[in-house]
């Protein structure tokens, strides 16, 4: 895990050597369905989707790497 702070830009990355896992490639939760007809799981993402200004994904040398970026005001 690394944290960077460039030019009012917070960077965060995470890194692990599981399965091979891209989360931006998951489907959107539909947020309007009733909490009972929701399955269970994929908020977690959707927050990260909707709180973040830019997520990135690559997998390196078999290590999965997941980078947050979000600017901060002024």
């Amino acid at each position: 895990m690394s944290l960077v702070l460039d030019n009012g830009v917070v960077a965060l990355c995470l890194e692990d050597d599981g399965l091979a896992f891209d989360p931006l490639a998951a489907p959107m939760p539909d947020t309007d369905a009733a909490l009972e007809d929701r399955p269970i799981g994929g908020l977690g993402i959707y927050l990260l989707r909707e709180m973040m200004d830019e997520l990135e994904y690559v997998q390196v040398e078999g290590r999965n790497r997941l980078t947050l970026r979000k600017r901060l005001s002024a």
